[in-house]
């Protein structure tokens, strides 16, 4: 567990922020209530000799005038000359005139001495010493009036007082070396700029208050600690330096003054020196490093204090002390000693802030870098012309030259450090002001702007005046347009303000929705994580993210999913810190700034993955996954409401892991029964063709049949199946076989409706004659004809001879109609009169010929629907339907496949003289996922293209066509319908004999074989070893031997 902070670091940030607000409070305070006679001096001894101090510059009021009252009375002091005396205190040192100069506040606010005012009386008509040292002069003076105040009058003018506080001075003329005394206004400090000393006072403040409270919450971040100590020293180093002459009066505002102005250089060092993170070299010799650094400012630092120690504590300013310009001569020396020291400090800090803007990796980070760096080179060529007036010209540098330089360079890096703390959230400040917080202030705000406008216009109103009757109501109509409109723009701004702060809101429901369909239809866990970092990606806006889950009971998490992930580890782990703090808190956020040895667990992963944010959730009471999420897309950091959202998608991803674990508990159970289904199936196909061997070796003894034996006795010929349809269709035709009507067989094209017609005749009594077929599509109407019924000669064209047709060959057997559902019309009627009347006349003949026929017919097509349009005679339909046969598909009776396939594979390894009497698992699983659209004829085509194209006594799944390959990737048959398939029986044929075959089944596969058998099962499965094994039909103990034998493990 991480150890707590120690209290006392709070303790320092309280009490750093209240002595700073009460620092500030009263140097402008100070500021607000001095007063200033324009006399500017240096605190220098140079040209100090004798009695007074040298005036640098002396600032009256424009053209000797202000606010109608003169600006001295006398002779004025100009630059050159020696101040003696200031409000009756006599002039020494600068130290002296430090303190004159702090009486003059008191003179300033309070009432004159009794005999002190003067009512426009000069007073140089007044011997100055019978006058006291301030003076109030009043001057009556006459002013116009408005012309509707006059009412008409032609007295227009009245009298106003002006008056003015004045103090007596005595100076040295540097021309003629003599005493002048005379009367100088006293007056306070502009007032703007006093106001501007007050915002840029509380823009410095507020980003001191943001600091303050980073190191508050987070005192153990060594860059918070720098930061909080840099924002701390500047305030009174630029308050007190910008109003440095009216402050050196007063020790208590001198000493903050003068220590944060010496410690910023190298405490600005030292805060780039940890921020982003902190400096490797600094983290290896920090003691040597320190030292170093700290060594000159700290020397500056104890020579200034003791020199100002002496100064205001062992001397008397009201008195000359030789020792008083020494210690000065001393202040200045290490002053200009200190300044190139000061410069070498910044050099440094802005080569630090370049490596470390090259070093930054987080974009966030390198953006705050980006603006700090900006203004650091802005300020640059500040910070020279201001080393250059600190000793080209000092008169101009002490009189305030400098200070618009510095003031510059302070707000650069005051809007490098806003932008920072706002767009960036330098310190991550957002975790410490909430969003929320931030969104009631924007809204009070908006709320006042708006009062503020309605009130403004009712001011206005007020203002002008407005109480005629008429001017009433088209105001009223205006107001309120104007109140409406603002009403308007009000709920604007307000609506953008709420997708601003609460924009995942708004996405949140379609997140949900998302997720709630992922959690019922996926059961795979890389395809439920997949969908969970879609969904929170797409929500958040985030660059990447990642889900790890744990391994078993031991702190390592695994990869499952990543949505560009840039090279995540396949693997990490955390430590027990780590997982009692994912525990108890739900999320951690990266925090920059600290050495890599110091880090905790959890912030050492920040840095590997380059992450942003880590949450876990649990399954069970449990640490079981992690989400990782890389940096937003607008480089901002996470807020409140995003770890929210990010723990309620992880409660539902534990939710939807826990059923996917049982949905794979009952796919695990599902598919070992389905492999042993498998297995029993591969064993009933070897016993099949056992017993198709051994009934085909032996040689069975003529046994005569009864008649009532050969009654029952059915000869299917090539007809071959042991489906429940095909055993019906065989049934009917054995009972309509004896008969002499006409039988109509339907079904699709490749069905065997010839083989069955084959079957029906050679089981009838007209079996000793030979059945006749004649394909109707094969040939045109013309010649259909004269195929048919015959010609004789010199019937047509060509009709050399008389010929016969099919009707009178088949005379006392069977003719076979094939298609007859593309018969030509007038063939119809002729076929209708044969049908009816058993007699047709040739072609060209006129003598009829009677004939004893049995017809079959066969279609493919839907008669009816050739009847409805005409394209066929209803008459003949009933002529030729008598009994109706229907084959099924081969798609519905895929129980005969095997049969099939394996009376297919011997008879085309027969022709091809090739011994091959085995169908491979995967290529059988092929044939039964195959829809067969072309039927018998299509598996016959297809089984001996894979006899030619096979080079081993198995056929193989390569072996087939590509359109049948495909169909082993398909859904697999389900455990039911497996079980629920009957045994192939096979039907031996009495009329041929088959080739003696080798006594085993088992294929014997070369190496090559078998490994490009085992590389192309994974590849159907996309890489699922388990379902390659399946697909196989093998263990996968057995499976995962061959791949290690194979080298295909990886």
């Amino acid at each position: 567990m991480s150890k707590p902070e120690p209290i006392y670091y709070r303790w320092i940030a309280g009490v750093a922020t209240l002595f700073l607000a009460l620092y500030c409070a009263a140097v402008l305070f100070f500021v607000a209530t001095s007063g200033d006679l324009g006399i500017r001096c240096l605190v220098n001894s140079e040209t100090e000799s004798g009695k007074g101090i040298e005036i640098r510059q002396f600032l009256p009021a424009s053209d000797g005038v202000r606010n109608g009252l003169p600006a001295y009375f006398g002779n004025a002091p100009s630059d050159g000359d020696r101040i003696l005396e200031i409000n009756g205190f006599p002039i020494h040192s600068f130290a002296s005139f430090s303190r004159a100069t702090a009486s003059l506040s008191r003179s300033l606010s309070q009432e004159g001495e009794y005999g002190s005012r003067l009512e426009d009386v000069n007073p140089k008509d007044i011997r100055y010493r019978l006058l006291p040292p301030v003076i109030v002069y009043a001057s009556r003076q006459a002013s116009s009036l408005s012309p509707e105040n006059t009412s008409g009058s032609s007295n227009s003018y009245v009298s106003q007082i002006q008056e003015a506080k004045y103090v007596r001075v005595q100076f040295l003329d540097s021309k003629t070396q003599q005493v002048f005394e005379s009367y100088l206004m006293l007056r306070a400090l502009p007032t703007l700029e006093v106001v501007l000393s007050i915002i840029w006072c509380l823009l410095e403040f507020s980003v001191f208050a943001l600091a303050a409270l980073s190191f508050y919450t987070r005192p153990s971040d060594h860059a918070g600690r720098m930061f909080f100590l840099l924002c701390f020293l500047t305030l009174p180093a630029f308050v007190g330096g910008y109003h440095w002459w009216l402050i050196a009066s007063s020790p208590l505002l001198t000493f903050p003054f003068v220590v944060s102005a010496i410690l910023i250089p190298v405490v600005t060092l030292h805060f780039f020196l940890n921020y982003p993170f902190r400096n490797r070299y600094l983290e290896k010799y920090t003691i040597s490093i320190l030292t170093a650094l700290y060594a000159a400012p700290a020397l500056m630092l104890i020579t200034t204090v003791s020199l100002l120690g002496v100064a205001y504590f062992a001397f008397d300013p009201s008195s000359a002390t030789p020792g008083t310009q020494t210690i000065i001569t001393w202040l200045r020396f290490a002053i200009d000693t200190y300044i190139p020291i000061a410069a070498v400090y910044y050099g440094l800090s802005m080569c630090v802030m370049f490596t470390n803007y090259r070093a930054c990796q987080q974009p966030a980070e390198q953006k705050q870098m980006q603006w700090i760096l900006g203004a650091a080179c802005l300020a640059l060529p500040l910070v020279i012309y201001t080393v250059y007036l600190a000793y080209a010209d000092r008169v101009g540098m002490s009189l305030g030259r400098g200070r618009i330089p510095m003031v510059i360079v302070s707000l650069l890096f005051l809007t490098a450090y806003a932008i920072g703390i706002l767009r960036y959230r330098l310190m991550l400040i957002d975790q410490i002001l909430s969003r929320r917080v931030l969104y009631l202030i924007l809204s009070q705000l908006l709320t006042v702007c708006y009062s503020l406008l309605i009130a403004m216009g009712s001011v206005l109103t007020v203002y002008r005046g407005i109480s005629v009757p008429e001017q009433v109501f088209p105001l009223t109509i205006i107001l309120t347009l104007g109140i409406l409109a603002l009403g308007w723009l009000r709920d604007r701004v307000q609506e953008a303000l709420d997708r601003r702060f609460f924009r995942e809101k708004y996405r949140l429901d379609r997140a949900m929705q998302q997720m709630n369909t992922v959690v019922t239809k996926v059961a795979d866990v890389r395809s439920l994580a997949e969908h969970m970092l879609r969904s929170s990606r797409e929500v958040l806006q985030v660059r990447f993210n990642a889900l790890y889950l744990r391994e078993g009971k031991t702190h390592e998490f695994n990869l499952i999913s990543a949505v560009n992930g840039p090279q995540l580890p396949s693997r990490i782990s955390l430590d027990e810190d780590a997982d009692l703090i994912l525990e108890k808190e739900g999320s951690c956020q990266r925090v920059g700034g600290s050495s890599r040895s110091e880090m905790p667990k959890l912030q050492q992963l920040h840095r590997e993955l380059n992450s942003q944010l880590i949450h876990g959730f649990e399954v069970d009471g449990r640490l079981t996954g992690l989400v990782v999420l890389g940096p937003k897309a607008s480089s901002s950091p996470y807020t409140a409401e995003d770890t929210t959202f990010v723990s309620a998608i992880g409660q539902m991803t534990g939710v939807a892991l826990q059923c996917v674990r049982v949905q794979q508990n009952v796919s695990r159970l599902d598919n070992m029964l389905q492999e042993k289904v498998r297995k029993v199936e591969s064993q009933e196909r070897q016993i099949a063709i056992l017993k198709q061997q051994l009934a085909s070796n032996v040689q069975e003894e003529p046994v005569e049949s009864t008649p009532k034996q050969e009654e029952k006795s059915f000869q299917r010929g090539k007809m071959r199946g042991s489906s429940p349809e095909m055993i019906r269709v065989l049934d009917s035709a054995r009972k309509v076989a004896e008969s002499d009507s006409s039988v109509m067989i339907r079904g699709e094209s490749g069905t065997g409706k010839e083989l069955l017609a084959q079957a029906i005749h050679a089981n009838s009594s007209r079996k000793a004659q030979e059945m006749v077929s004649v394909n109707c599509a094969a040939l045109s109407p013309s010649l259909l004809e004269s195929e048919l019924f015959g010609h004789v000669k010199g019937a047509f064209t060509g009709a050399y001879k008389d010929t016969v047709g099919r009707f009178q060959l088949a005379d006392k057997g069977t003719l076979f109609l094939d298609e007859i559902g593309d018969l030509p019309a007038d063939v119809q009627v002729k076929l209708l009169r044969v049908l009816q009347e058993r007699k047709f006349e040739p072609v060209g003949s006129r003598e009829s010929i009677s004939v004893d026929v049995r017809l079959i017919a066969a279609t493919h097509q839907n008669l009816e629907e050739r009847i409805k349009n005409g394209l066929f005679r209803q008459d003949l339909y009933y002529r030729l339907n008598v009994i109706t046969l229907i084959l099924p598909p081969l798609r519905e009776r895929k129980e005969d496949l095997f049969e099939l396939s394996l009376e297919f594979l011997k008879e085309a390894a027969d022709k091809a003289n090739k011994k091959m009497r085995d169908i491979d698992d995967l290529a059988f699983r092929a044939l039964l996922n195959y829809d067969w659209p072309g039927n018998i004829r299509e598996l016959h085509n297809a089984i001996q293209r894979a006899v030619v194209l096979a080079e081993t006594d198995c056929l193989l799944l390569e072996n087939l066509p590509l359109e049948v390959r495909e169909a082993v990737s398909d859904k697999p048959l389900s455990i039911y319908e497996a079980a629920s398939r009957s045994t192939p029986k096979l039907i031996t044929p009495t009329t041929t004999k088959p080739a003696t075959v080798s006594p085993t089944s088992k294929r014997k596969l070369s190496r090559q074989q078998e490994y490009e058998q085992l590389a192309n099962a994974l590849k159907t499965s996309d890489g699922n070893k388990a379902e390659a094994a399946r697909l196989l039909g093998m263990p996968r103990s057995t499976f995962y031997s061959k791949l290690k034998k194979h080298k295909l493990s990886n």
